[in-house]
C-alpha cells in the first residue's frame, strides 16, 4: 500500500511541475554550443594570447546557442585561448560555469595537415569548413606551386572547391588559402591585400617557410 501511494504521488509531481534543465556549455567540434539556455541570455566568446583578452564576440538568444569561433574572429590563429560563458542578458549574472579550451590541444589529427617542402616540414591547422574537409579529403598529394609576387605560391585544380570567400585585409606568412573556387595559394609574407579568399588553414610555425619555399617554383607535399 506505502508503494502505490508512493507512486501515485510521484505522477502527481511530475504532471503538475515543470522540470527545467540547467543550462550548460560544451566546446567540440570547432563550435561552442550552449544547451537549455533561457530567453533573455547572451553567448559571450572571448579569444586570450598570453592571457589577455584579443576579442570577444555576443550571442544573443535563447534554447540552443551556437558560436564558430573560426568564423567569428580573424584572429583565430593568434590566440592560444577560448572561453566561453554564459551570462543573464540584463544582469549579467553567470548561468553556469564557464569553459575554456586550450587550443593547441584542440589541435587533433582531423584537422592537421603536414606540410613537407625541399626536406623541410611544417604543420598546418585546418579551419573548420567544407573548404578545408574537400581540401583534406584530397590529400596525400603533391604538386608543384608557382611563384607569385615574392609573397605566394600557388596551383590552380582541375576542379573546382566550396567556398566562402571574404576580404581578409591582411595575409599573414603561413597562411593557406583558395582564391576564387580552385586556386590554393600558401603565403610565405605577411602583407596588405584587397583580394577576397576563402580560408583553408594556416602554418602554426612559421619559422624556416619562406627560406624552405625559396624564390621561384617548387614542389610541396600535403599529407
Amino acid at each position: 500500500m506505502k508503494l502505490k501511494i508512493f507512486v501515485i504521488t510521484f505522477v502527481v509531481l511530475l504532471t503538475t511541475h515543470t522540470f527545467v534543465l540547467a543550462a550548460n556549455i560544451e566546446i567540440g567540434g570547432g563550435n561552442i554550443t550552449a544547451y537549455n539556455v533561457p530567453s533573455d541570455s547572451i553567448l559571450m566568446t572571448a579569444l586570450y594570447r598570453d592571457n589577455m583578452m584579443i576579442d570577444v564576440k555576443a550571442h544573443p538568444g535563447g534554447g540552443t546557442l551556437t558560436a564558430n569561433p573560426t568564423e567569428d574572429f580573424s584572429e583565430i590563429r593568434e590566440t592560444d585561448t577560448i572561453k566561453a560563458f554564459l551570462w543573464n542578458r540584463d544582469t549579467l549574472s553567470p548561468l553556469c560555469d564557464a569553459v575554456t579550451t586550450n587550443m593547441k590541444e584542440t589541435n587533433d589529427s582531423d584537422n592537421i595537415v603536414k606540410i613537407t617542402v625541399n626536406g623541410h616540414t611544417f604543420t598546418a591547422v585546418l579551419y573548420d569548413n567544407d573548404t578545408a574537409k574537400a581540401f583534406k579529403a584530397m590529400l596525400p598529394m603533391t604538386i608543384t606551386m608557382n611563384e607569385l609576387n615574392r609573397n605566394e605560391k600557388y596551383y590552380y585544380f582541375d576542379s573546382s572547391f566550396p567556398t566562402d570567400s571574404t576580404r581578409p585585409g591582411t595575409m599573414k606568412e603561413g597562411d593557406l588559402m583558395l582564391y576564387g573556387s580552385s586556386c590554393l595559394v600558401l603565403f610565405y609574407e605577411t602583407f596588405q591585400s584587397s583580394y577576397n579568399y576563402t580560408k583553408i588553414g594556416y602554418i602554426d610555425d612559421t619559422a624556416g617557410l619562406k627560406n624552405a619555399l625559396g624564390s621561384g617554383n617548387v614542389t610541396v607535399t600535403y599529407e
